[in-house]
Order: C-alpha cells, then sequence, then structure tokens
C-alpha cells in the first residue's frame, strides 16, 4: 500500500496570515491530484502527494510569472497570487516513467469560488513542482498538512 500524504492550502480573505510558510526537504514526494473546494467564507486548495510529503514554500508572490525552463509568460488569473512550491517533489513515481499526476495545468476554481481564481503550473524541473495560485483579493492563508486523509 503507497501512503498519500495531502498538502492543504486554504485561502481566505477572513483569516490567516500573509507570511510565507515553508518546511525542509523530507522525503521524494509525487504529486497525484489537486482540488480546489468551496465552503462557506473560504476556499481551499489540496495538492496530494504519493509517497511522503516534499519540503514546501507557500507564500505571496508578484508577477509577471513565467514557466520553469523554457521562460514562457504564464498567465494567471488574479490580481493576488499564493505560490506553492514544492521541492523533493514530480510528477514521476521514482523515475519509472509512470506520471503519477495526470490532470490539468491549469485548475479553474468553480462559479462559486469565494477567493481562488484559479491554480496554474509554472514547472516541474529538477525536482520542483511550483503553482500558482490566482486570487480575486489579497488572500490570507493557512497551510496545514495531513496524513493518511
Amino acid at each position: 500500500m503507497v501512503s498519500s500524504n495531502t498538502m492543504v492550502t486554504t485561502t481566505t480573505a477572513f483569516v490567516g496570515g500573509t507570511t510565507q510558510v515553508s518546511t525542509p526537504v523530507t522525503m521524494p514526494g509525487y504529486l497525484t491530484d489537486i482540488e480546489i473546494t468551496t465552503h462557506p467564507g473560504f476556499d481551499r486548495v489540496v495538492f496530494t502527494f504519493s509517497n511522503l510529503m516534499p519540503g514546501y514554500r507557500i507564500g505571496p508572490v508578484n508577477g509577471p510569472f513565467t514557466a520553469d525552463g523554457s521562460g514562457n509568460p504564464v498567465a494567471v488569473q488574479g490580481p493576488d497570487y499564493v505560490e506553492a512550491f514544492f521541492t523533493g517533489a514530480g510528477y514521476d513515481s521514482g523515475g519509472t516513467g509512470q506520471q503519477t499526476y495526470n490532470g490539468p495545468n491549469n485548475v479553474p476554481a468553480g462559479p462559486a469560488s469565494v477567493v481562488v481564481t484559479e491554480v496554474v503550473r509554472l514547472g516541474d524541473f529538477e525536482g520542483h513542482l511550483s503553482w500558482l495560485i490566482g486570487t480575486n483579493v489579497p488572500a490570507q492563508f493557512l497551510v496545514t498538512t495531513l496524513t493518511s486523509p
């Protein structure tokens, strides 16, 4: 059985902080899913990893944004943004060529979303994953980590 770890980034306009949150690299984690859910008064962005939770840095960033590797411009619905940057992470389960995440590179928020507009991939390069969370207001956020949800 493969253990599952989930990174939950809760973005809300009402409670939380605005300061970057981070943790060091522990073991490789393989992204398997991204989900945006809307709750009364806040939105939740969930990054799910198989194996173990990678290191991460979550915090506000300013544009313009470019794709890792290519340097091509990346458009993200804003006007404000939170970056989810994972180290020791990827989409390939241990270098086997089997992708663990087959979802879209642009995950739109639903029509009832309170804060989040979309989540857009910036890159997957040398064990680093980066995603942008577009928000329609200056976002305050809370980062929590769940194991075996």
